[in-house]
Formats: C-alpha cells, sequence, structure tokens
C-alpha cells in the first residue's frame, strides 16, 4: 500500500459515497478548503472547520488570521 492510500471497508465507502452523493445534491460545491483541507467549501458558506471565508484569496485570509 502506498503513502497516500488508506485501507476501508467496503461499508464505509458506501457511506462516504453516499455523503458526497447527498452534498453535491443539496449544495453548490467549490471543493475542497485550502487551508485545513477538512471540509468541503460551499458557495456563499464558511469552511466549518477552521472559518476559511472563501471572499479572501487564501494570501490574504493567512496574513488577516495568522497562525
Amino acid at each position: 500500500m502506498g503513502k497516500n492510500e488508506v485501507l476501508i471497508s467496503a461499508d464505509e465507502l458506501k457511506r462516504l459515497k453516499a455523503c458526497e452523493s447527498t452534498l453535491y445534491a443539496c449544495q453548490n460545491v467549490k471543493g475542497l478548503c485550502p487551508i485545513c483541507e477538512k471540509a468541503m467549501l460551499c458557495y456563499g458558506l464558511i469552511c466549518p472547520n477552521c472559518g476559511y471565508d472563501n471572499s479572501y484569496s487564501v494570501k490574504e485570509w493567512k496574513q488577516i488570521y495568522k497562525n
């Protein structure tokens, strides 16, 4: 197994695919959060994990909210 590979059960894969389908059906998804990479960004909403507001560029956000 490679460095970026993870082994999950078939049931967990089904659950994740169902979550993905529901997300894309119910929201206008922009993509993975560029700051924390732990949540999907939807147009008009902030990241539920780190609070990133995609009305700022990543560079601007990092300057405003230095960790």
